[in-house]
């Protein structure tokens, strides 16, 4: 199995058909995707890698997390993206 994408969220996945942060958590998790927090301090992480990528609900949010996400360089894409990406 390839390596396992770790990600954060941002904003609310209801827009790619999820009614919570958990569903959409679950169905990731069939194709590799492992939620974990930017600080890399999360679920079992190495501390030293960031998150792969920041889901959001829009590309113009102006979170915390979003600022971060930009700065880092890291992948942005929107629940709505990566849902599509993935089917």
């Amino acid at each position: 199995m390839a390596d396992k994408i770790h990600y954060e969220m941002t904003g609310s996945p209801k827009e790619a058909g999820f009614s919570t942060k958990a569903d959409i958590i679950k169905h990731l998790e069939g194709f590799g995707y492992v939620k974990d927090d930017m600080s890399g301090e999360g679920y079992g992480s190495s501390p030293d890698k960031p998150c792969d990528l920041l889901l959001t609900d829009s590309y113009d949010s102006k979170s915390s997390k979003m600022k971060k996400a930009e700065k880092q360089g890291m992948r942005i894409l929107t629940y709505k993206d990566l849902v599509k990406e993935l089917s």
